[in-house]
C-alpha cells in the first residue's frame, strides 16, 4: 500500500481554497469514487497498484490528469496544475479566438450601466476600472460592479451586447473577439464567490454529482452567490441536500429581509416562484414571479419566463409580454443573461453600433493596442474591376429569385465577405464573376415560383458593400 500527497496548484493565488472534484483510479477503500480536493491544500491519498491516477473535473469543463508510477510502500508528491480564474470557471477554452487587432474587430468597446431608481430605468456610469489583462484575445476588468448594473459591449460592424452584472462584492468581466469570418464579441462574467462559481460550473455543465459533493461541503461563510447556486442545484432534483423548501426560503429571508427596502435578486424570486408552485401555492408563486426583474442568470430566465406562462392571469401575461422582446434578444451561451440591444429596455438584435455611439462614458478596447497600421488600397487597375462589382451589388435587391437560387446567393456573399476580410482580392473578383452569372435573366424555367430577396441576404449585402467601400478607402488591413 503506498500513499500520494495531491497537491492542485496555481498560477492564480485568488484560487486558493477553491474546492474541486477529483477521482483517483486506483484507489484502495474508494473503488474510483470521487473525492473533494482544494486548491494549494495538499490531500494525502491512499492507493494500490504500480501506477494511481487522477482526474481534476473543472467547473467550466474538462478535465486535467496526472498520474504517479508507485512500489508498494512508496509515498510519493504529485502536484497538478491548474489554468486561471477565467479558464477555470468558463468554457473559454474550448473555443477559438481571434484578436482585438482583426480587421473585423476595430474599435471595440464596454460601458457600464446601472439602475437609477426613478422614471429613467437605466443611465450610463463613468467605466470603473482599467484592465487587469490585456491581450490581444482577452481583455480582463476587475471591479466592485453598483447593485443593479450591466456591462454592454460592441464595436463598428457589431451588434451591441449587454450582460448582466450578479450581485456579488467583486466581478471579473472578460470580453473576447471570436475567430472565423462574422466578426462577434463574447462575455464572461465571473464573481469573487469561489464555491458559486465551483457550483454553477458544474451545473451548467450537466455534471451534478459534483456539483452535489460541492454543495455538502461546510463552507465556513454565507454568499449570496452560493445560496442561488444552492437554489438552482435544488431546482436539478438535489432535494436530499435541502428536504424541504421552507428551508432553502427561511435562509433567502436572512438575505433580503422585507425592512430596509432590501430587493431580493430576480433569481431568487424566479427559483422560490418555481418551488411554490410545483408545491401548489398558486398565490404565492404569483407574488414571486410578478415581483421579479431580469435574473442573472440564464437557467432564472428561463424559470420566470415559464412561470408568467404557467399563471396565465392578466397581470403575468402583461408581465411575459414586456419579457418576451428580452427573450427574442438573449444570447443564452453566456455565463450570465446576456441580451442585445442599443438600450437595456430596448432589445433586439437589429440594433447598430451606430445607434449608441452618442452615448457617453465608453471604454476603448483597441485603443489598449494602439493604432491600427494603415489599411491596405488596391492597385488602381483593381480598384476599377471592384467598382464595377460595387454596381453589380447595387443591382442585387431588385432580383426576383426561387429560394433555391437565393440560397446560392447567399453563399457567394458569405464568400465575398470572407475574401474582403483577408483583403485576398483574387479570390473576392472570382466570387464576384459567379455572383454576376447569377443574374435573374440566366436558367429561369418557366412557372418558377420567385420571390423577392430574403431578410438574411439582405443583412449579408450589406455587410459586403460596406466592407467594399472600407476596403476602397484603405481600412482594411492586409
Amino acid at each position: 500500500m503506498s500513499t500520494v500527497r495531491l497537491l492542485l496548484t496555481s498560477d492564480d493565488a485568488g484560487l486558493d481554497g477553491t474546492p474541486l472534484v477529483v477521482t483517483a483510479h486506483p484507489m484502495e477503500g474508494r473503488g474510483g469514487q470521487p473525492f473533494v480536493a482544494r486548491i494549494g491544500e495538499p490531500r494525502t491519498v491512499t492507493a494500490t497498484g504500480p501506477q494511481c491516477g487522477f482526474a481534476v473535473a473543472l467547473p467550466g469543463g474538462g478535465t486535467v490528469t496526472a498520474a504517479v508510477v508507485l512500489d508498494d510502500g512508496d509515498r510519493a508528491d504529485l502536484e497538478v496544475g491548474l489554468p486561471d480564474a477565467h479558464a477555470l470557471f468558463t468554457t473559454a477554452d474550448s473555443q477559438v479566438w481571434g484578436a482585438f487587432t482583426d480587421p473585423g474587430h476595430r474599435d471595440c468597446w464596454i460601458r457600464l450601466w446601472r439602475r437609477t431608481g426613478d422614471s429613467r430605468g437605466w443611465a450610463v456610469v463613468p467605466w470603473p476600472a482599467e484592465p487587469a489583462v490585456a491581450l490581444p484575445d482577452r481583455v480582463t476588468f476587475r471591479m466592485e460592479p453598483p447593485s443593479g448594473a450591466l456591462v454592454q459591449t460592441g464595436g463598428r460592424g457589431l451588434t451591441p451586447k449587454f450582460s448582466v452584472l450578479p450581485e456579488a462584492s467583486h466581478v471579473e468581466v472578460t470580453v473576447r473577439p471570436a475567430a472565423g469570418p462574422v466578426p462577434r464579441l463574447a462575455t464572461y462574467v465571473t464573481t469573487g464567490d469561489l464555491i458559486a462559481e465551483v457550483l454553477r460550473g458544474y451545473l451548467w455543465r450537466g455534471n451534478v454529482s459534483a456539483c452535489r459533493r460541492i454543495a455538502a461541503l461546510d463552507y465556513g461563510h454565507r454568499d449570496v452567490g452560493t445560496h442561488l447556486a444552492r437554489g438552482y442545484l435544488l431546482m436539478r432534483g438535489a432535494a436530499e441536500l435541502l428536504p424541504d423548501l421552507n428551508v432553502w426560503h427561511a435562509d433567502d429571508a436572512l438575505w433580503w429581509p422585507d425592512a430596509d427596502g432590501v430587493r431580493e435578486p430576480a433569481d431568487v424570486a424566479a427559483i422560490h416562484g418555481t418551488l411554490l408552485w410545483e408545491a401548489g401555492q398558486r398565490e404565492e408563486a404569483t407574488a414571486a414571479f410578478q415581483r421579479a426583474g431580469i435574473p442573472a442568470y440564464p437557467e432564472g430566465l428561463r424559470l420566470l419566463a415559464t412561470g408568467l406562462r404557467r399563471l396565465r392571469d392578466p397581470a403575468s401575461l402583461t408581465l411575459l409580454e414586456r419579457l418576451l422582446p428580452t427573450l427574442d434578444a438573449a444570447d443564452l451561451s453566456e455565463p450570465t443573461t446576456a441580451w442585445f440591444g442599443a438600450s437595456p429596455d430596448q432589445p433586439s438584435r437589429d440594433a447598430r453600433d451606430d445607434d449608441c455611439a452618442h452615448l457617453p462614458h465608453r471604454f476603448s478596447i483597441s485603443a489598449l493596442f494602439g493604432t491600427p497600421a494603415a489599411g491596405f488600397r488596391p492597385p488602381a487597375a483593381d480598384r476599377e474591376l471592384l467598382a464595377e462589382v460595387q454596381d453589380l451589388l447595387t443591382d442585387v435587391p431588385g432580383w426576383t429569385f426561387t429560394a433555391d437560387r437565393w440560397a446560392r446567393v447567399g453563399v457567394l456573399l458569405d464568400d465575398l465577405r470572407s475574401a474582403l476580410l483577408a483583403a485576398d482580392l483574387e479570390a473576392f473578383l472570382e466570387r464576384a464573376d459567379d455572383l454576376e452569372m447569377q443574374a435573374p435573366f440566366r436558367d429561369v424555367q418557366p412557372g418558377a415560383r420567385l420571390t423577392a430577396m430574403p431578410p438574411h441576404v439582405g443583412s449579408l449585402l450589406a455587410e459586403v458593400r460596406e466592407l467594399l467601400a472600407r476596403m476602397l478607402a484603405g481600412e482594411i488591413q492586409r
